[in-house]
């Protein structure tokens, strides 16, 4: 009996007051994950099950546990994110225990679907497959990065597709998952009495991951102590050109790294490794993720605004150098996206517009929300000193200013919308100071 099947056998002995165990998902490094039939709502899940104890991976663990709460009680909680349930400590037959992370149960990863599902191959050579996927990709990872974590361990196997069988490529809708390497990029601030007796400052170290050098899918700066969120757009950007070239030469790690490398570095025309060859976004937008200098590539929220202005219209002449921008001058794109909630709401919007205008956002939150645009009282949620605050939005100018700081700044535009009804309570909150700046509301 191997030592898979030991566990298997435990855990199901473990969990059988409460659940059915019907099949091992995946198998990794820090876990396994179990098939499993509730016996109290009969519903079926994804049941994340982990060694508990070992110091060195708890806080992994812990992390992982926090992202997955915080996203859980979040209001604008992401649709492209694996759903969290609860997680619990279970002891087994040995006497030791079992931390166990329950989520929504998802059909395949994204490797598997491509290489062994039915249509896996069909869908691939469509370009609207592509799109398609890697726009709900980028909608994940603007969610998590707004909430200030990384997930640093993007690649196929860890991007989930919820539908069973689909059939036609809009059926399609995708999860990223596994945030057991996710960590929080807040970093705290020590202090430390320096030698000449003042008080001093470092920031929090960044863990070197030595571990997974040959991935194909990690960022070269993840090697070092000193990333950002940009490691996640660098395996963005592998994802999407694996999707698009598949099936690969070799799924060897190193020889895909190799290919990689050697299209950063333009000896390698990308075009001819596409299925879809004059598709120039597609090429372009992939150029842009893999770039060795993390400033140079785009954010999730530059990306996803790059891919729906672009495929909305032809390609312009002299804008090769948009796609290798930090950050795109968004009073320049055709088309800007933001997130408006209207307030006591739990469900978002997701917003288009044109135009860099109060007007413009006006009329689209109404086209979205029923809530008149004569009616609106509008403002952007901002986290200002690890505080969330309520910034008014009144003019043209106030757009302006926030949208492109938005843009420098990549973070993603929530639009809290109140109705002008329920605003007069609040008046004296939001209203103008004595000096002419922008009141800010905090939304504790």
């Amino acid at each position: 009996m191997t030592n898979e099947t030991v566990e298997y056998d435990k855990v199901g002995k473990a969990l059988e007051l409460k659940y059915t165990i019907d099949g091992l998902l995946g198998m990794g490094a820090f876990g396994d994950v179990y098939k499993a039939k509730c016996t109290e709502d009969e519903k079926t899940y994804a049941i994340k099950v982990l060694p508990y104890g070992d110091e060195g991976k708890q806080k992994y663990q812990e992390r992982e546990l926090k992202l997955l709460t915080k996203m859980k009680l979040s209001n604008t909680s992401g649709s492209n994110v694996i759903k969290y349930f609860k997680s619990w400590l279970l002891r087994v037959s040995d006497g030791g225990y079992r931390l166990c992370i329950q989520m929504e149960l998802c059909s395949f990863n994204l490797r598997t679907f491509v290489s062994k599902h039915e249509n896996g191959m069909k869908f691939i050579q469509d370009s609207l497959f592509h799109r398609h996927v890697f726009h709900q990709i980028l909608n994940g990872l603007v969610f998590i990065h707004s909430m200030y974590w990384v997930h640093r361990d993007i690649h196929p196997g860890n991007i989930l597709i919820v539908n069973p069988n689909p059939q036609q490529i809009t059926d399609i809708h995708v999860k990223i998952a596994d945030f057991g390497l996710a960590r929080n990029m807040d970093l705290k601030i020590k202090l430390k009495v320096l030698p000449t007796g003042e008080i001093g400052h470092e920031n929090e170290e960044l863990t070197q991951f030595y571990l997974f050098s040959n991935c194909a899918y990690m960022a070269p700066e993840l090697a070092t102590n000193n990333y950002d969120f940009k490691v996640d757009m660098y395996s963005a950007g592998v994802v999407l050109y694996f999707i698009s070239c598949f099936p690969l030469k070799s799924d060897d790690q190193s020889k895909l790294k190799s290919e990689i490398e050697e299209l950063r570095q333009g000896r390698r025309d990308i075009r001819e490794c596409l299925h879809h060859k004059s598709d120039e976004i597609l090429s372009r937008l992939i150029l842009g993720l893999i770039q060795e200098n993390p400033k140079a590539r785009f954010s999730a929220h530059d990306a996803r605004n790059f891919m729906s202005s672009q495929e909305a219209n032809d390609l312009p002449d002299g804008n090769e150098a948009m796609v290798i921008s930090p950050a795109i001058d968004c009073s320049q794109a055709s088309k800007i996206t933001f997130i408006a909630r209207v307030e006591n709401e739990e469900h978002v919007h997701f917003c288009v517009i044109k135009e860099l205008t109060l007007s413009a956002i006006r009329a689209e939150v109404e086209r979205n929300t029923n809530v008149k645009a004569d009616q609106q009282a509008l403002f952007i949620k901002r986290k200002i000193n690890n505080e969330d605050m309520l910034i008014i939005i009144k003019d043209d100018e106030d757009v302006k200013n926030n949208f492109q700081d938005a843009a420098d700044k990549h973070y993603e535009i929530v639009m809290v919308v109140e109705q002008r009804e329920n605003i007069q309570e609040n008046s004296n909150e939001t209203s103008q100071n004595n000096s002419g700046d922008t009141t800010m509301v905090s939304t504790e």
